[in-house]
C-alpha cells in the first residue's frame, strides 16, 4: 500500500506532457497487438496496430475528466497518473495467456458494435462477445486502480465508491456509447452482433480507424473544456466554416455520401483546430500553451492517418494544409511575415478543403467545372487573406510583419481609399463568376448579388472588429448559397 501511496504521489507531482502521452500510447499500443498475435495467432494487419494507439492516447483525458467530478480531484494533476496506468493495456493477452482462456474457446480482442444492448457484456467479461477473462480483469484493475487513486487524494471511502461507478462510466463510453454511434454512422442500425461477420473485410475494417478517430476528437473536446480553452474555438467559428463550408460545396458537386461527406468535413475540422492553436497559442511559449497547441496537432495528425488507412484518400489533402499551417505559423519558416506568402497559404487552404469534398465523392476528372471553382477558389481566398489584415495593423507593425496594410501606411498610403477600391474588386469579382454559374433567373442568382454588395458594404470598414466578422459571415453565406444551389438548382 505504500508503494501505491508513493506512485501516485510521484506521478502526480510530475508535470503531464502530451508528448510523453504519444510515446506511452505508442508503446502499449504497439506491444498489445503483438501480444496478441504472438500468443494467439490473432491476425493483425500492419496498419491495423496504429488504430490501437489513440485508445490509450484519448484514456488519460476522458478518465481525468470524470475523476474531477469527485472534489479534490484536479483534472490536471491526473492526467499523469493515468497516462501512466495506460500501461495496464498490455496485460489482458497476458493474462489470457497465463490463465489458458485459448483451451476453452476462441481468444479475440474487439469492440461491442451492434445495438443489441441485451447481448451487451456489461460486466466485462463474454468471450464469445470479444471480453474473454484477461479483458474483463483489466477492467476491474483499472476501476479499482481509479478508486484507490481517490482514495489517496481524499482519504475518503465515499469519494472512492464514487471513482468506481465513474470508471465504470468510462468503460461503458469506450465499450458501448462510441462504438453504437460509429457503427449506426458507418452501417445503421445493426440487430445483432453476428452482421459484420458477414460483411467483406474492406466494408468491416474502416469502423476500427473510425472509431479511433472518435476517440481523439472526444478526448480533445474534453481537454479544451477542462482547460477553459473551448472559447477561443468558439471565437474562431467564423474564421473556419467558410473552409468547412468549401469541403460540403465540394462534397455535393461530387455526389458523396452522407458518410463520406461527415468524414471530408472532420477531415477539416481537424485541419481547423490545429490551425486555431497554432495561431491563438504561442507555439513556443508557456508550458500551458505549448501542451495546448501539442494536443491539436496530435488530434489532427491522427484524424489524416487513421482516415487514410481506412482508404479514405481525401484525409492526405488534410495533411497537406496541416504542413503549410506549420511552415506559416512556426518560427523556423515563418510564412506569415512575408505578404506573398501568407496569401497563397490562404488560398491552398481554401483549395485544399474544397478538394477534400470533392475527392470524398465519385467524380471522374478531369472536369472544367471543377477546375474552374478551384481556380476561383484559389485565387479568392489569396484575396481573402489581405482582409484579414486589415483588423491587426498595429500588432503587425509592432512584430515587423509585412502585410498590405503596413506597406500602406509606410508609403502613406490612405487606407480608406485602398479599402474603397478593395470593396470594388472583391464585389465584382464575386458577382461576374456568379451570374454565369447561377440561372439567372434562379433563387440562387438573386440571392448572389445582394450578398456580393453587402461583402462590399463589409470591406469598406473592415478594419473595425465587427465589420469583418460581418464579412466573413457574407463569406459562409455565399459559399452556403451555392451548396444549396447545387443541391437544389433553385
Amino acid at each position: 500500500m505504500h508503494f501505491f501511496r508513493f506512485w501516485v504521489t510521484r506521478n502526480t507531482r510530475t508535470t503531464f506532457s502530451v508528448r510523453t502521452l504519444i510515446f506511452f500510447s505508442l508503446f502499449v499500443g504497439i506491444t498489445r497487438a503483438i501480444l496478441e498475435t504472438l500468443f494467439f495467432g490473432i491476425e493483425v494487419q500492419g496498419s491495423d496496430i496504429l488504430a490501437y494507439v489513440p485508445f490509450y492516447f484519448s484514456l488519460p483525458f476522458i478518465y481525468s475528466a470524470l475523476l474531477s467530478m469527485i472534489p479534490k480531484i484536479h483534472y490536471g494533476k491526473t492526467l499523469q497518473p493515468v497516462a501512466f496506468a495506460t500501461l495496464l493495456g498490455i496485460l489482458p493477452p497476458i493474462l489470457d495467456f497465463i490463465l489458458g482462456s485459448a483451451q476453452t474457446h476462441r481468444v479475440f480482442y474487439g469492440y461491442f458494435l451492434s445495438h443489441d444492448y441485451a447481448s451487451f457484456p456489461w460486466f466485462a467479461y463474454a468471450p464469445d462477445r470479444n471480453y474473454p477473462i484477461g479483458e474483463a480483469i483489466t477492467v476491474y484493475l483499472t476501476i479499482f486502480f481509479a478508486a484507490f487513486f481517490v482514495y489517496t487524494r481524499t482519504q475518503k471511502i465515499l469519494s472512492a465508491c464514487f471513482a468506481v461507478l465513474l470508471a465504470y462510466i468510462a468503460y461503458l463510453i469506450y465499450s458501448l456509447v462510441l462504438p453504437g454511434l460509429v457503427s449506426y454512422l458507418l452501417y445503421g442500425y445493426i440487430a445483432h452482433p453476428d452482421y459484420l461477420k458477414g460483411l467483406p473485410v474492406a466494408q468491416s475494417r474502416p469502423v476500427l480507424f473510425v472509431l479511433s478517430i472518435f476517440q481523439i476528437l472526444v478526448a480533445w473536446i474534453i481537454d479544451v473544456y477542462k482547460t477553459r480553452t473551448l472559447s477561443v474555438y468558439f471565437a474562431r467559428i467564423l474564421h473556419f466554416l467558410p473552409f468547412i463550408l468549401l469541403t460540403i460545396l465540394g462534397a455535393v458537386i461530387a455526389h458523396a455520401s452522407s458518410r463520406d461527406m461527415i468524414l471530408a468535413c472532420i477531415v477539416t475540422l481537424a485541419t481547423a483546430i490545429a490551425v486555431t492553436a497554432q495561431n491563438d497559442f504561442n507555439v513556443t511559449a508557456t508550458e500551458k500553451e505549448t501542451r495546448l497547441v501539442d494536443i491539436a496537432n496530435a488530434t489532427a495528425v491522427y484524424v489524416y492517418l487513421l482516415l487514410f488507412l481506412a482508404g479514405f484518400k481525401f484525409a492526405l489533402l488534410g495533411l497537406v494544409c496541416f504542413s503549410l499551417s506549420v511552415l506559416y505559423h512556426y518560427p523556423f519558416f515563418n510564412m506569415r511575415a512575408t505578404l506573398f506568402g501568407s496569401m497563397k497559404v490562404e488560398g491552398l487552404w481554401g483549395l485544399m478543403a474544397f478538394l477534400t469534398g470533392i475527392f470524398s465523392g465519385f467524380v471522374r476528372h478531369p472536369q472544367e467545372k471543377i477546375i474552374l471553382l478551384s481556380g476561383i477558389i484559389f485565387g479568392g481566398f489569396s484575396l481573402f487573406s489581405i482582409l484579414k489584415d486589415a483588423k491587426d495593423i498595429h500588432n503587425d507593425n509592432l512584430e515587423g510583419r509585412r502585410t498590405v496594410y503596413t506597406l500602406l501606411q509606410k508609403k502613406k498610403i490612405s487606407v480608406k481609399h485602398f479599402n474603397q477600391w478593395l470593396a470594388f474588386f472583391f464585389s465584382l469579382a464575386t458577382l461576374l463568376p456568379g451570374i454565369f454559374y447561377y440561372n439567372w433567373l434562379s433563387a440562387g442568382s438573386a440571392i448572389h448579388c445582394i450578398l456580393s454588395f453587402l461583402m462590399a458594404g463589409a470591406i469598406l470598414r473592415i478594419h473595425r472588429a465587427r465589420a469583418f466578422q460581418f464579412f466573413l459571415f457574407v463569406v459562409c453565406c455565399t459559399i452556403a448559397n451555392l451548396i444549396i444551389y447545387e443541391a437544389y438548382k433553385i
